[in-house]
């Protein structure tokens, strides 16, 4: 019974990390188009900034474009790092179970 109880709660720990690895995986895929897309809208201001205010607005806003593209940059870097330790935490789990399956299978 109690190995049965550890079974279950590595299992339970398991999915969890399975579901967080999913959530880390949508995240990433949000957090791409979202780059995406703020490139698109970024180049398009730049245009009507270039046809409405003239160049020296343009130095401007191209130095504030790429403070935001350092910054976005920082936070895909940050979240592939958790993405990859997620990953690794998710075959530890999967090994961690496997070997409590084989050490029930041995007892039984």
């Amino acid at each position: 019974w109690r190995s049965s109880a550890v079974i279950h709660t590595v299992q339970v720990a398991a999915d969890r990390r399975v579901a967080a690895h999913c959530d880390s995986k949508q995240r990433l895929r949000m957090q791409q188009g979202l780059s995406l897309l703020s490139g698109v809208v970024q180049r398009r201001l730049l245009a009507l900034s270039q046809a409405m205010l003239g160049q020296w607005r343009v130095l401007r806003w191209q130095q504030m474009v790429g403070s935001l593209d350092a910054s976005l940059a920082r936070d895909h870097r940050r979240m592939m790092e958790e993405t990859d330790l997620l990953r690794s935490q998710l075959v530890q789990s999967q090994d961690e179970a496997l070997a409590l399956r084989a050490a029930q299978a041995q007892e039984a």
